[in-house]
């Protein structure tokens, strides 16, 4: 189709159906893609074969197409109001004490695995050690002062017939040894250096501590898990749309 040559029915009758259901743009467009035309000419067009010739309905008309007089009334469902209002129903974030709980058991499990694993690993270790040691007796030559007034003692043994002199790392206050006293002392042949001293200090001091904050961790844990219960929220219900029968019970003409 060309400025020269009138629009056939078909041509017409495709653009006045883009015309209705897309809008006056969209039929311009469609006018000027399809047969090739400039804007100008797809907009007079569009003005001049389809706009003008579609037909129009008055506010009468449309009223009595649609069933509403002046004596009527409708009124609408509270739900769908409030939806079109968009003030009233709209959910809330509100705080899930069940997702906190998640999170805080997780954490206390994550702690008390990591202190129940440190205090096998400790107490594993010492078993290694003494299965190859060879216990020595041992004697305190002197003491070495800390801060905060703690002592630590410093032990001398002999072993393969070497004399070796090991300082013990932890300090107390008062000092459980004294310059003169002797000790049972576990000592690795191959390391002279590595050395366990048997007491219950040295043995089951720092296995003791890390198992007791397993222990509470794990009471953590099962409150946590408690009261993730007692607080867990329902699942959400997807609601029910309204059936046209459901609707039109809110229809009330007066």
């Amino acid at each position: 189709m060309c400025g020269c040559h009138p629009p056939t029915p078909d041509q017409i009758h495709s653009v006045a159906e883009v015309f209705q259901t897309q809008g006056k743009i969209e039929a311009i467009k469609f006018v000027r893609e399809t047969f090739r035309l400039s804007l100008m000419e797809s907009k007079e067009f569009v003005e001049q074969h389809v706009a003008r010739s579609r037909p129009k309905q008055t506010g009468s008309r449309l009223r009595a197409a649609s069933g509403d007089t002046p004596n009527s009334r409708i009124s609408v469902p509270p739900h769908e109001t409030s939806i079109e209002r968009g003030t009233k129903n709209q959910p809330t974030r509100t705080w899930q004490p069940s997702r906190f709980l998640a999170l805080q058991t997780l954490l206390w499990c994550t702690l008390a695995t990591i202190m129940f694993a440190t205090a096998y690993y400790t107490w594993s270790s010492q078993q290694q050690l003494i299965a190859r040691s060879q216990m020595v007796i041992a004697d305190v030559v002197s003491m070495r002062s800390t801060e905060g007034g703690a002592q630590r003692p410093v032990f001398e043994y002999q072993i393969h017939g070497k004399d070796y002199r090991w300082e013990r790392s932890i300090s107390s206050n008062p000092p459980r040894y004294s310059v003169g006293d002797s000790a049972e002392l576990y000592v690795d042949p191959n390391t002279p250096t590595n050395v366990l001293v048997n007491d219950w200090l040295h043995r089951w001091f720092f296995i003791g501590i890390t198992s007791f904050f397993g222990v509470a961790f794990s009471l953590a844990v099962f409150i946590c898990m408690f009261m993730f219960t007692a607080f867990r929220t329902p699942k959400s219900r997807t609601p029910i749309a309204p059936t046209s029968n459901t609707s039109s019970a809110f229809l009330r003409v007066t």
